[in-house]
């Protein structure tokens, strides 16, 4: 059998998702191959903001951005931060995820930001989403997920409305799918 990995594809949960942190979310997968699966969940805004973060850093915290939310990336690593972007590869541990989209993990971009010369499109998350192997596979055929090409504005727009953008984005009305099964 062969397997379509998904490596900078997004997901979309469906509403069979029991797992409460993955109820309605986007994640951006950054990695996805026979050994499993890596990305960050990129629409759970915590009730943290980046100023706090900065603070923690001894950055400068009125900065321009010091009121975006900091995201829950995921359950693991959740003292790891992660800074999606949409401008280019200026930091030393900036990696490319999609053409318009790259991921940083070095202090160096948040004192970049906290300067205000940081990207003008972020997002910082704690934590990340992974997969053991064969794992998300199970969960495709299992329709817990949808697949979403991503786009930067998908990525970066409004927050709130990521989830149901995405499904849109595929034609589909999330909140008309329902996680019964059959006739009744």
């Amino acid at each position: 059998m062969k397997v379509d990995f998904l490596s900078q594809q997004l997901i979309i949960s469906t509403p069979s998702v029991d797992d409460e942190l993955f109820q309605h979310s986007v994640v951006l997968l950054f990695k996805h191959n026979e050994a499993g699966a890596f990305g960050l969940i990129i629409n759970k805004p915590t009730e943290h903001q980046l100023g706090e973060v900065l603070l923690d850093l001894k950055l400068n915290a009125d900065c321009l951005g010091s009121k975006e939310p900091i995201y829950q990336g995921g359950p693991l690593g959740v003292d790891r931060g992660f800074i999606l972007h949409s401008s280019g590869m200026r930091w030393p541990s900036t990696v490319k995820v999609t053409e318009q989209v790259f991921l940083t993990t070095s202090n160096d971009i948040l004192e970049d930001i906290s300067k205000d010369l940081g990207p003008t499109e972020y997002l910082v998350a704690l934590g990340y989403s992974s997969w053991g192997p064969g794992q998300l596979e199970e969960e495709l055929k299992d329709n817990a997920w949808l697949v979403v090409q991503p786009n930067r504005k998908l990525i970066f727009g409004d927050p709130g409305t990521r989830y149901a953008r995405a499904a849109g984005q595929i034609g589909i009305n999330i909140d008309l799918v329902t996680q019964q099964k059959g006739v009744q």
